[in-house]
């Protein structure tokens, strides 16, 4: 069963070439460009690893490498490299049926 909802905005904090946390706001149509490194393809690798991590885990852990994208290791994703380091992905969605807010600090969970 798939529900269809909205993504508005995107955060990342810690994850690939973002170190200080970013919000990207997502509309219906959405271009991502800019210069070689600036993080284009991170944002499409963080939200296929929210998918495939929803869709295919039968864990609660993020799916590293699976069938949507293989990002290596944990710490291959870390910005810098840094093993103290947060890494923190976030989405909004609009669906009004869903919690208003909810946040999750220190473990991941995902529920299909």
């Amino acid at each position: 069963m798939y529900i269809s909802v909205v993504i508005s905005n995107l955060s990342l904090e810690g994850f690939r070439s973002f170190g200080n946390r970013q919000l990207i706001d997502l509309a219906p149509l959405t271009f991502v460009y800019g210069p070689n490194s600036a993080g284009k393809s991170s944002i499409i690798k963080s939200l296929l690893l929210l998918q495939q991590s929803v869709q295919f885990s039968t864990n609660p852990f993020p799916l590293w490498r699976g069938p949507q994208v293989d990002l290596g290791s944990v710490w291959d994703s870390v910005h810098g490299h840094q093993p103290n380091s947060a890494m923190k992905v976030g989405l909004t969605i609009d669906q009004p049926s869903l919690p208003r807010r909810t946040e999750i600090e220190n473990q991941a969970i995902f529920t299909t």
